[in-house]
C-alpha cells in the first residue's frame, strides 16, 4: 500500500526518527513518502495527498494537524503516537510501540472520528481535541515550552502548572447556549471537547463519543476549586468535578479571557467574542490496532511525589 508518512521530526520518543519508521513501513509492505510537520509545504502536501492512507506520527500537535488539515477525509489516518500525553491516540484506544501498530493496520477496520468547528463572525477554524477557556488555555499560554521535560514527569509538571492556575483563576465574563437554552453558572474554566482526553492526559469527558456528531461541555464551577485541584492528584480514580452537558451546537460569548484551539492558545482580549461550535458534517476514518482494539484506554498513574 502506498502511504505519505507526516512526522514531526521533534518528537520526544527516542529511537522512532524518520529512518526507523520509515523502515516499520516497509516491512509492513508499505512503501511510504516522507513529510517533515516542520517543512514549509506541510499543509500544502496534506491538502493534496496521492495515497492509500496517511499516516500521522509525532505528539498531540502533529496528529491533530494531519487528521484537521486532511484534504480528502475519506483516506485512512494511522496514528503513531510519539509524543507525552497523547490525548488523542488514548482516547481512540491506541498505544503501543510504531512498529508494532503499523503491522496491525487493516485498510478495511477503521473507526469514525469527527471534526471538530468553531465558527467565528471571521471564519471557522477546525478542532480534534477541544476548544477551551479560561484554565487550560492560560497553562498553556505559562508553560515553559523550552524545558521540556519527557514522559510521566511532563505530565506531573503540567498537572502541577495547571493546579497552580486553578488557585489564581477568575470568573469568566462569560455567557453559554447549548442546543439553544442557556446556562448559567460561575465558571472559571470551560472546555468543548471532542474527545475524552486532553490537557495533561486528563480525562475530562470520559463518557465521550468521538464519532457520535456530539460535543461534550464540561464547565469548571468557581466554587469547585479546591475540590478540581484535589482531583488532580488522582485524576484517574473518579471523573472530574466538573458540570458536563452534550450538545450538537455550543456557543460561547466571552470577554477578557484567554481561549485555545486543541494546542494553540491566545491570549484575553477585552473585546468581545464570539463563536459557535459543532461537528463537521465530514468525520476522518483512523486506522484501528488490533491490540488495542475497542479497549477502553486508561492513564498511567502519576505517583505522588514526596
Amino acid at each position: 500500500m502506498r502511504a505519505v508518512l507526516f512526522h514531526n521530526p521533534k518528537s520526544g520518543k527516542k529511537g522512532y526518527g524518520k529512518d526507523n519508521i520509515l523502515a516499520a513501513l516497509k516491512l509492513a509492505d508499505h512503501s511510504a513518502r516522507y513529510v517533515s510537520s516542520k517543512s514549509e509545504d506541510f499543509k500544502t502536501e496534506l491538502a493534496k495527498v496521492s495515497a492509500d492512507f496517511v499516516v500521522a506520527a509525532g505528539g498531540d500537535g502533529t496528529v491533530a494537524k494531519v487528521i484537521a488539515n486532511l484534504g480528502d477525509r475519506k483516506l485512512p489516518i494511522g496514528i503513531l503516537p510519539l509524543g507525552t500525553a497523547n490525548n488523542i491516540a488514548r482516547s481512540l484506544d491506541i498505544g503501543g510501540e510504531p512498529q508494532i501498530l503499523v503491522e496491525s493496520w487493516r485498510m478495511d477496520r477503521t473507526r469514525r472520528l469527527d471534526i471538530g468547528r468553531a465558527d467565528w463572525p471571521s471564519g471557522h477554524t477546525p478542532f480534534v481535541e477541544a476548544f477551551g477557556l479560561g484554565l487550560l488555555a492560560q497553562m498553556i499560554l505559562k508553560a515553559d515550552k523550552k524545558d521540556k521535560e519527557e514522559g510521566a514527569h511532563n505530565l506531573r509538571l503540567g498537572r502541577d502548572l495547571l493546579r497552580k492556575v486553578i488557585k489564581d483563576a477568575k470568573q469568566l465574563d462569560l455567557e453559554i447556549l447549548i442546543d439553544g437554552k442557556k446556562l448559567d453558572g460561575q465558571w472559571i474554566g470551560v472546555e468543548v471537547l471532542n474527545v475524552p482526553y486532553t490537557g495533561p492526559g486528563l480525562a475530562l469527558a470520559p463518557k465521550a463519543d468521538f464519532g457520535d456528531g456530539f460535543l461534550e461541555l464540561v464547565c469548571f464551577e468557581k466554587a469547585k476549586r479546591e475540590e478540581l485541584c484535589e482531583w488532580l492528584e488522582t485524576p484517574v480514580d473518579a471523573p472530574p468535578p466538573a458540570l458536563s452537558r452534550r450538545g450538537k451546537m455550543i456557543t460561547l460569548k466571552w470577554r477578557d479571557a484567554a481561549h485555545r484551539i486543541d494546542d494553540s492558545a491566545f491570549k484575553a482580549d477585552d473585546a468581545q467574542q464570539l463563536v459557535t461550535l459543532t461537528c463537521d458534517d465530514q468525520p476522518v476514518q483512523i486506522l484501528e490496532s488490533r491490540l488495542t482494539e475497542h479497549k477502553t484506554a486508561a492513564p498511567a498513574r502519576l505517583e505522588t511525589a514526596k
